[in-house]
C-alpha cells in the first residue's frame, strides 16, 4: 500500500530546471525547483521557509500550479542535457518526492542517480523527510555513496548529531543572530557556518555542501523576509 502512495506522489510532483540561476547566493549554476507538495509535513521550517516569500515564492507557485513545470520523466530528460561535470543544486525550493507519510520514492532517487552518474554531475540537495522512517535512511546513504549528495536538514544540534551518527551528511538551521562561525556540537561534530553567508562567495565557488568531511555540519543562518519568526522558532 505504501509503495502505491509513494508512486502516486511521484505522479503529482512537478519540476522546473533553471539552467543558469540568477540567485546571487548559488551563483550562475543549474538549479531545480520542486512543487510544494514535495515538502515534508513535519518540516520544522515549513511556516518560516525562505522560499515562501519574495521572488522565489512567485516562481515556486508557478511550478506548483503547473504553469511553469514538467513531470518527473521529462524533468530527468532535461537534467540529462546538462554539460558533463556541471554543478547542480537540486530543490532550491521543495524537497525529494515522498508519500504523504514521508516515505521517499526509490524510483525518483534511482532516476536522479542515473542522470547524475551518466553526466557526472556535481549534484546536491537537502531533505526534511525523516531519515529514520522505513527505508529512507538506506536510500539516502546509497544516494550519497553513489555520488548524489543529499544533506539531512535539522534545526537542533542534537538532531544533527543523530543524523551524523546514522552516516548521513547534515546541515543545521540556526538563528541569524548566531555570532559563532565554527563550533562543536554536544557529540563533538564540527559545525561551520555557510561561507556564502560570511564572505563574498557563492555555491559555485564553494561547493562545501557537496564536498566535505563526513562529520562536518554546515550551519545556515536564518534568512529571507521571515527570518525574525525563524529566529524565534530556532531559539525557543
Amino acid at each position: 500500500m505504501f509503495r502505491w502512495c509513494v508512486e502516486m506522489a511521484l505522479k503529482t510532483a512537478l519540476f522546473h530546471l533553471s539552467r543558469v540561476s540568477s540567485n546571487k547566493k548559488t551563483g550562475p549554476i543549474a538549479v531545480t525547483t520542486t512543487s510544494r507538495n514535495s515538502c515534508s509535513a513535519s518540516c520544522g521550517m515549513r511556516d518560516v521557509c525562505y522560499a515562501a516569500s519574495g521572488p522565489l515564492a512567485l516562481h515556486w507557485a508557478a511550478v506548483s500550479n503547473g504553469s511553469r513545470s514538467k513531470q518527473w520523466r521529462e524533468h530527468l530528460d532535461d537534467l540529462a542535457t546538462l554539460p558533463f561535470g556541471s554543478p547542480l543544486r537540486l530543490n532550491q525550493a521543495g524537497d525529494l518526492v515522498a508519500s504523504a507519510s514521508g516515505r521517499l520514492s526509490r524510483t525518483f532517487i534511482d532516476g536522479l542517480l542515473s542522470v547524475v552518474k551518466s553526466r557526472r554531475l556535481q549534484a546536491w540537495t537537502y531533505t526534511h523527510h525523516d531519515h529514520t522512517l522505513g527505508d529512507n535512511g538506506k536510500l539516502l546513504r546509497r544516494a550519497n555513496r553513489e555520488g548524489l549528495r543529499i544533506n539531512v536538514s535539522t534545526e537542533t544540534e542534537e538532531s544533527a548529531d543523530l543524523a551524523i551518527a546514522s552516516g548521513l551528511p547534515t546541515v543545521l538551521a540556526v538563528s541569524s543572530e548566531e555570532t559563532r562561525t565554527v563550533w562543536r556540537t554536544p557529540a563533538r561534530n564540527l559545525v561551520k557556518v555557510c561561507p556564502a553567508q560570511l564572505r563574498d562567495t557563492d555555491c559555485n565557488r564553494c561547493m562545501l555542501c557537496h564536498k566535505r568531511g563526513s562529520k562536518v555540519i554546515i550551519a545556515f543562518l536564518a534568512h529571507g523576509s521571515r527570518k525574525s519568526r525563524a529566529n524565534q522558532q530556532l531559539t525557543a
